[in-house]
C-alpha cells in the first residue's frame, strides 16, 4: 500500500511544480505531465505479479483459451473483450 501512497505524493509534486508551465497552456508541458504522471500507473499495472488480485488468475485463464481455441459464443465474456484477447494473443 506504501507504494500507492507514495505514487499519489509524487503525481501531487509533479502537479505542483508543473503548475505554472501548465497554466501557461503549453502543450509540450501538457504532454511531459502526462507521460511522467501516466507512466509510473503503467508500470503498476503491466508488470504486477499474477498472483496478485483475485481475478487475475480467471483472466489470465480466458486469455489462454481464447488464445488456443479463438473466439467462441459460448464463453462467459463480452464479445469485444474476446477480440481484444484474441487480437492480443497474436503478439504472444
Amino acid at each position: 500500500m506504501w507504494l500507492h501512497y507514495s505514487l499519489m505524493l509524487y503525481i501531487l509534486f509533479t502537479g505542483f511544480l508543473l503548475n505554472k508551465p501548465l497554466k501557461e497552456k503549453k502543450d509540450n508541458w501538457r504532454l511531459f505531465y502526462l507521460i511522467i504522471t501516466c507512466g509510473p500507473l503503467f508500470f503498476l499495472t503491466a508488470f504486477r505479479s499474477p498472483n496478485i488480485g483475485n481475478d487475475t488468475a480467471n483472466y489470465i485463464r480466458i486469455f489462454n483459451k481464447i488464445k488456443e481455441n479463438g473466439i467462441s459464443l459460448d464463453y462467459r465474456t463480452e464479445i469485444g473483450y474476446q477480440i481484444l484477447n484474441y487480437i492480443l494473443s497474436s503478439f504472444d
